[in-house]
């Protein structure tokens, strides 16, 4: 009897050793399985989010200062000391023309800390598929749309005159030479005159209720309703009037 209890107790304890032996090793099994799952991404550090806010932070910052450009920023943010913690907002305080901007990141509760980050603003604009002559008149054929990085090199110094991409060209011509690869200028190109410098003309001279007509140069490019000075062909006397549309020049004596 007592022989037979003993065994009882022994199976006993044998089979919950068993069964925990084998608990455990499932649950670590599992462990490992779920920590080796390909595809399943590691949770973000905390300064990575911070790093990523910081970046939005200085990229709303410098939009403000290439107004219509797309802001990128290239690798992370890097801080002087500490990163800081609770951001609440960065100002730029310097850049150089190697596309770097030296920036303040500040926290709600007062907390100042200096970096720097690289970054570059695409600028949609046009380069010239091949060499313009000055006095050419434009056409999209002769540009290729594309996006300039206007944080550095001479884009960065010519961002503010760039001819916009969406510039009515078949109104332009060209006032000086645009190499091929070069960007448009506006302070290079000009509008199509609607006279130009040595095309006859029509003056006529107006003096209260009379009126003379007679045959004239314009002497410089002229646009309707613009002034413009004209040349007499009889008398070569120079006068300065107003254009009108058909190549007349009304000049009031």
């Amino acid at each position: 009897m007592l022989h037979k209890f003993f065994l009882q107790v022994f199976a006993l304890v044998f089979a919950a050793i068993f069964f925990a032996a084998g608990f455990s090793s499932a649950d670590e099994s599992t462990l490992v399985s779920l920590q080796s799952v390909p595809g399943v991404p590691d949770a973000p550090s905390a300064q990575s989010v911070a790093s990523n806010s910081l970046s939005e932070l200085i990229r709303a910052e410098l939009a403000n200062r290439y107004p219509g450009a797309r802001i990128e920023i290239l690798g992370a943010p890097q801080m002087a000391g500490q990163f800081p913690e609770n951001l609440s907002g960065a100002r730029i305080l310097t850049e150089t023309a190697k596309g770097e901007a030296q920036f303040l990141a500040y926290t709600q509760s007062g907390v100042q800390s200096q970096g720097w980050v690289s970054f570059a603003a695409w600028m949609p604009t046009r380069v010239a598929a091949r060499r313009i002559q000055p006095g050419e008149r434009l056409s999209p054929e002769l540009f290729i749309a594309q996006d300039v990085n206007v944080a550095t090199g001479l884009a960065r110094e010519y961002r503010g005159i760039m001819l916009p991409r969406d510039a009515d060209l078949t109104r332009l011509e060209t006032r000086q030479t645009i190499l091929e690869g070069q960007f448009a200028l506006n302070n290079g190109v000009q509008k199509v005159p609607d006279i130009k410098r040595g095309e006859g003309i029509v003056i006529r001279m107006l003096a209260g209720e009379i009126a003379l007509s007679t045959q004239g140069t314009a002497q410089e490019p002229g646009y309707v309703d613009g002034t413009i000075r004209v040349l007499t062909l009889k008398t070569k006397r120079e006068l300065v009037g107003k254009l009108r549309a058909g190549g007349v020049v009304e000049v009031k004596l």
